[in-house]
This record gives C-alpha cells, sequence and structure tokens, in this order.
C-alpha cells in the first residue's frame, strides 16, 4: 500500500522528536513540521498540466531553509551533489520507465539504496546528509515530470511514493546520525581512560 511507510516513519520521527529530544526551539519545530507534513499529505496543489502534492511543497521548503541556516548553499561540493543525485534519481526513474528488464528485484528498493549510498558518500554531515538527500530527490522528482510530460500528457509531482522514499531517506538517515554520535561519544568517553593507564604505567 502506497503511502503507508511515509505515515509510519513521519510518525515514528515525529514521536522521537516531541518526547526523546532536549527541550528547545529545535525540537518545537521540528515536531510542529513534521505534524504539519502528515496534515498535508492529503492535500494537492493544481497546475496548468498536473497536480502536485503540498507534503512535496514542504519538504522542497524546508530542505532549502535548512541548507540556507547552514550554509550549505556556498559550498559547491554541495551543490555539486545535489545536481548529481538530481539526474541520477531523474534517470534511474527513467531507465525503470523505459528498460524495465535492469530493475528485476524491486524498482523502489534499488533506486532507493544507489540514492541513498551515494549521498551518504557525498554528504560530510548529518545535516547535510540530510539536505543534500531532500534537495537531490525533489529536484530529481520535479526533472523526471517534466522530461516525461509529452508522454504522459500531465504532470503528478510529489505523490505516495515519492513520500516514501523521502521519509525512508529522512529515516535511515537519522539512524545513521544516531550511530554516529553513538560511536563518537564511545571514543570521547575511553580516551580518559586510555590515557590513565598509560599514565599508571
Amino acid at each position: 500500500m502506497q503511502g503507508i511507510l511515509f505515515y509510519w516513519i513521519s510518525w515514528a520521527l515525529w514521536i522521537a522528536s516531541s518526547f526523546l529530544m532536549n527541550k528547545s526551539n529545535l525540537r518545537t519545530f521540528f515536531s510542529f513540521y513534521l505534524l504539519l507534513l502528515i496534515i498535508s499529505a492529503g492535500f494537492q496543489i493544481s497546475l496548468p498540466d498536473g497536480e502536485m502534492g503540498v507534503a512535496f511543497l514542504l519538504l522542497y521548503i524546508g530542505a532549502c531553509g535548512l541548507a540556507a541556516k547552514y550554509r550549505l548553499h556556498r559550498s559547491l561540493r554541495f551543490m555539486i551533489g545535489a545536481l548529481g543525485i538530481a539526474s541520477g534519481y531523474a534517470g534511474l526513474k527513467l531507465m525503470q520507465l523505459f528498460d524495465p528488464v535492469w530493475f528485476t528485484i524491486s524498482p523502489f528498493l534499488l533506486l532507493f539504496l544507489i540514492i541513498f549510498i551515494a549521498v551518504g558518500l557525498l554528504g560530510t554531515s548529518f545535516s547535510g546528509k540530510m539536505c543534500l538527500f531532500l534537495i537531490g530527490i525533489c529536484n530529481g522528482e520535479l526533472l523526471y515530470e517534466l522530461i516525461i510530460l509529452p508522454v504522459s500528457g500531465a504532470v503528478s509531482i510529489g505523490q505516495d511514493t515519492f513520500l516514501d522514499f523521502s521519509l525512508l531517506g529522512m529515516g535511515g538517515f537519522s539512524i545513521w546520525g544516531l550511530m554516529e554520535r553513538y560511536v563518537n561519544f564511545g571514543n570521547a568517553y575511553g580516551k580518559p581512560s586510555k590515557n590513565k593507564q598509560s599514565r599508571n604505567v
């Protein structure tokens, strides 16, 4: 059932941000943003040649706002990476459409794994990975829909499959970020013990 991943992961992230994060303005904003994202998932914006999901627009605006906050748009590496992710996303979806033989396992899963790994390698921080993923796939979705417009006759931007894809990535990079923090904390905690042992020797 398309869209089920979006709701499960977005609710899980909302619960985690509301009850597990430290009290701060960031927690309040992130919880409100996720709740707004969940509510907006069922609404569409009419376009001259089709429709666009409101949740897609919120994801795009949120990712661009986060990139501006951390000044990622000033990084040439980030801009080239976002362009590459967008091109790769659109190109792989076109391959799925015109040559589906290459995607015998699961087109959705294969596309996700390729994009997720590419972003993981290109991103240098948690916020960088999250912004790179969301901006890349949003631009890729727009590019893909514009390319197939002469064939499809109408654009359908940011529908259930895209929302599943985007929230699966957000959940994946959230887990990635937690693992990195845990490893860094373990390394920092282990250093004083090693220093004490070396002094005793």
